[in-house]
């Protein structure tokens, strides 16, 4: 976090696993959303959960906060997800529109950063604060998860991310612009940035 030149703060951060790395990115970030649902992309609904209601059944989506969606625009409608065909949706005959609903188990945790990108990629709070102890953090499917969502959103709102309202998707003006530099770093390249 850098301010008149000066860096202000630092914090870890989960990138993206080696598979679906994050990109190198410019842009501007102007607006934080409280209470973020989670649209997950159409590959990891295929992956990670059309397989796991097919183990699971549907009370696995219901016991972390998925909805079915008609599609994800704002007057979507809730399916019932014993009318999907899951083991389509698994092999890639189907596909569904699965949504997280705000919540302790939301994956992109209590606050998202939006900002111009061709990726759909974030900055994002985690309910998975132990993976920032790890050495290894490219385990992301390309958002960037940061550690202390909080701190990032008192820096750049003046206000913290745990709000009283619980209304899902609040959508927060920064109160200025602030540019985002998304890069990857070698030793050398740390050294010189340290010295802005």
């Amino acid at each position: 976090m850098i301010e008149d030149g000066e860096v202000r703060g630092s914090m870890r951060v989960i990138v993206g696993k080696p598979t679906a790395a994050t990109p190198v990115v410019k842009s501007t970030i102007y607006s934080a959303t409280l209470n973020p649902y989670w649209h997950v992309p159409g590959d990891l609904a295929r992956t990670l959960i059309a397989p796991r209601v097919l183990k699971q059944g549907p009370s696995y989506l219901r016991d972390r906060g998925y909805q079915i969606l008609s599609d994800f625009s704002a007057d979507a409608r809730v399916l019932d997800a014993a009318d999907i065909d899951w083991e389509a949706v698994a092999d890639g005959r189907a596909t569904v529109h699965v949504r997280q609903l705000p919540g302790p188990a939301n994956s992109m945790g209590k606050v998202k950063f939006g900002f111009g990108n061709a990726d759909g990629i974030f900055l994002h709070d985690t309910p998975r604060k132990e993976l920032f102890e790890g050495a290894d953090r490219n385990l992301s499917a390309g958002c960037v998860r940061v550690e202390d969502a909080d701190r990032l959103t008192r820096w750049l709102l003046g206000q913290s991310a745990g709000g009283a309202s619980k209304t899902p998707e609040q959508d927060v003006p920064l109160p200025s612009p602030v540019p985002i530099a998304i890069m990857y770093l070698d030793t050398a390249d740390r050294v010189q940035l340290a010295g802005l």
